[in-house]
């Protein structure tokens, strides 16, 4: 029996076959190929002007169709039903406030009428 590899346990002896196959991947040679998290990260456009420029431009275009997209949620005209409901509305409300003042002036009368002495009538 021969092994490629000491260890401690007995592995059975690898075929010509099996050594065609490559081992799977474990995590220690997934960990090598990955960067080194700690740090801070590397800039994408280091000492570039055209890259910088670049990304400039795409940010202005985003920017400008993003605004075209919403400038009709801008338009702040009202719509004619609407302000026909608010103008009919307006007017109910006056009208209410007339009434009301109507009434305030009518009780007033009233109440005035009925403090002056009636003439003709004599205090006994």
């Amino acid at each position: 029996m021969q092994n490629d590899e000491p260890s401690s346990r007995q592995d059975p002896p690898r075929t010509a076959a099996d050594q065609a196959r490559p081992e799977p991947a474990t995590a220690d040679h997934a960990a090598a190929d990955l960067p080194d998290p700690s740090g801070a990260p590397a800039p994408i456009c280091q000492n570039d002007p055209g890259c910088s420029l670049a990304s400039t431009l795409i940010a202005l275009l985003v920017a400008g169709g993003v605004g075209l997209l919403l400038l009709p949620a801008l338009d702040f005209r009202a719509t004619r039903g609407a302000t026909r409901s608010a103008r009919l509305q307006w007017q109910e409300r006056r009208s209410e406030i007339q009434q009301a003042v109507a009434r305030e002036q009518a009780y007033r009368q009233a109440a005035a009428e009925k403090a002056k002495p009636r003439r003709g009538a004599t205090d006994d």
